[in-house]
This record gives structure tokens, sequence and C-alpha cells, in this order.
């Protein structure tokens, strides 16, 4: 009996579950829905990086923050509730940069369990640029995703 309940405490524990096997890394297709650039110098409190959206709420804000020192529609379509049943939107922000010409672009999007990978492309001006502070964004449109992300700059 002893050996019986050993037996089984010790597969318990040896053994792993689907959710402890990783997965191989998957790309995912992702649609670009809007890009520009912020002339704010920082001022709207974006930093650099990515924001995940899952709400008209949430988009509403980081809107907002994007108007509070620029003006534009910054986005090809107009969601409501149901539209986050089925997908999100990423917003990603370059740095702020000291004058004008870089570009700031999503590349690939690789999903490796609960961990969103977004490989950017950031390229500096060639030549002579305008001495302006300016950040660089995208946005893209994913299937529905609620999890963590990395974002990877990918050398020109």
């Amino acid at each position: 009996m002893h050996k019986t309940l050993f037996f089984l405490v010790f597969l318990f524990f040896a053994c792993k579950t689907s959710k402890d096997i990783p997965t191989a890394p998957v790309a995912i297709d992702f649609e670009p829905i809007g890009s520009g650039i912020l002339y704010g110098a920082g001022e709207e409190g974006l930093l650099a990086g990515a924001y995940l959206v899952n709400s008209v709420d949430e988009l509403s804000e980081i809107l907002s923050k994007m108007n509070s020192q620029n003006s534009g529609d910054y986005l090809n379509l107009t969601p409501d509730d149901s539209y986050f049943n089925e997908h999100s939107i990423v917003f990603l922000f370059d740095q702020v940069r000291g004058s004008g010409g870089h570009t700031f672009e999503i590349k690939k999007l690789t999903r490796h369990n609960d961990l969103l990978k977004i490989g950017v492309l950031s390229a500096k001006p060639e030549g002579m640029a305008t001495t302006v502070m300016t950040q660089p964004f995208q946005i893209i449109e994913i299937p529905k995703f609620e999890g963590r992300f990395e974002v990877e700059l990918i050398s020109p």
C-alpha cells in the first residue's frame, strides 16, 4: 500500500502537465491600422514600448493622451465593444527623438504560450533631418490576446 501511494505521489510530481510543456513560437498575423509621428516632445506621457488595448475605454484613454498635444485621426477604424471580443489593438511607440526622419515599423509578431514578441525595425534618417522633437508610432490589429509582450529591435 505504501509503495503504491509513494508511486502515485512520485508520478504526480514527476509528470509535467501540458501547460508546463513549452510550445514552439507561432507567427501571428497582424493588420497595420495606423501610424504616424507625435510632436509633443513626450508631453503626451506615452513611454517607448507597446500598449495592449482590449476595450473601448482603454482605446479612448490612449487616443486622448495622443491628442493632448497633437490632433489627428490615428485609426482607420472605429471599434465598438463587440470588436474587442475577437481583436486586440497594439499601440507601439518609439522613444522621443531629437529630429525628424526616423522610421518605426513592426516587422514580425510571434506568440510563445502567453508571451507576444514584437519585432520592430527602427531606422534613423539618412543625411540631413529637421530639428524637431518627434515620437514615431505604429498601431496594429491582432487576434484577441491577453498576456505579456516583449519588444525586440531588428537591425536594418
